[in-house]
């Protein structure tokens, strides 16, 4: 349990953010050698989240230097509030950031753009009990204690969706805001909750330590759980470099999906746990389609509808998608009719 805690304290709410600096030149302007556009990335709790993958693979494969684009570092940063505001500030070009956040920055006034999907899935997130719990099948949940990570996050958008697809009404339970993964389970052991989320690699890796209520991605598919925001200098001034980073991504998502395997144990060697938890997760992702550039209407309208649920996106107030939504990077088929998207009207 040692071990579940320590990796879990650095997953927390189960959303990663990155962001893209150009080195020593800001706002993604071309640095180095030969035509490569040279960058750094920050990843919230990289490297042990599955999101955290095709950036693993990427670079390790060298598809992203293949497009132009070399990888000087990835840091793991420390959350997604951080990386929104810097790049707004100018001083990152990129933040793959929760799609809630994004949509949220952008109603309060933030210039920014959603450039790309990148995972449109909650296909990483389990809801589990102890080994002892009476509790044998969702339907159970009626009535208990539910934790979920913080307000906002991915955590709660994928309980609250899922409740209702069980045909259990949310406030026939108690929601439990935990503060983090970690201290879910937490309550969970101490009897504070009757049930909490678990995300990969953990899951795959201790999943024997608990008793698996349900697969998120079993009641609800398609969740916008992740998006990349670009910064509107970056798009206006460096429209290439955009493309090229989308690009390197959908080609490293690529041959997850054609490699799963060997992926895995990329994964299982940056997150430091066992080769076959890591090809464990890996395999979940890739069944769940659990990366891509895309931009799913079903996915996002999940998303939306799942802040309206959680009360962090107020009736009426409008979604502007054609203002938030710039699809001029994506191929055609990986863009989806505006029209189609929830506006919250």
């Amino acid at each position: 349990m040692k071990k579940t805690s320590q990796l879990l304290g650095i997953l927390l709410a189960g959303i990663i953010t990155f962001a893209v600096a150009a080195c020593g030149q800001g706002g993604g302007a071309p640095s180095g050698q030969g035509g490569q556009q040279e960058i750094q990335i920050a990843v919230t709790h990289y490297p042990v989240v599955l999101h955290s993958l095709p950036y693993q693979v990427g670079k390790e494969r060298g598809i992203f230097k293949e497009e132009g684009v070399k990888i000087d570092r990835i840091i793991s940063s420390s959350g997604g509030g951080t990386t929104v505001r810097s790049v707004l500030a100018g001083e990152l070009a990129f933040g793959d950031v929760a799609a809630p956040a994004a949509i949220q920055a952008y109603l309060t006034g933030a210039p920014i753009s959603i450039v790309s999907g990148t995972v449109p899935s909650v296909a990483d997130s389990y809801y589990v009990t102890t080994k002892d719990s009476p509790i044998q099948r969702p339907e159970d949940l009626t009535g208990k204690r539910l934790a979920y990570s913080n307000p906002g996050s991915n955590t709660q958008i994928a309980l609250l969706l899922s409740l209702e697809e069980l045909g259990i009404d949310p406030t026939s339970v108690n929601l439990v805001a935990a503060g983090g993964l970690s201290e879910g389970l937490t309550l969970l052991n101490e009897g504070n909750v009757d049930a909490a989320p678990l995300l990969e690699p953990v899951y795959s890796d201790q999943r024997q330590d608990w008793k698996t209520i349900y697969h998120f991605s079993d009641y609800v598919p398609k969740v916008q759980a992740t998006v990349l925001i670009a910064n509107p200098r970056v798009v206006e001034e460096n429209p290439e470099l955009v493309r090229s980073f989308i690009r390197a991504y959908q080609k490293s998502v690529d041959w997850i999906y054609q490699n799963p395997e060997e992926a895995g144990r990329i994964f299982a060697k940056n997150a430091k746990v066992a080769e076959e938890a890591g090809i464990s997760a890996v395999n979940a992702g890739v069944k769940a389609e659990f990366w891509d550039t895309a931009i799913y209407p079903e996915a996002i309208n999940n998303t939306v509808k799942g802040m309206r649920m959680a009360a962090i996106l107020e009736e009426g107030e409008e979604i502007d998608w054609e203002g938030l939504l710039n699809q001029d990077f994506l191929p055609e088929d990986k863009r989806a009719d505006i029209s189609a998207l929830d506006s919250n009207k």
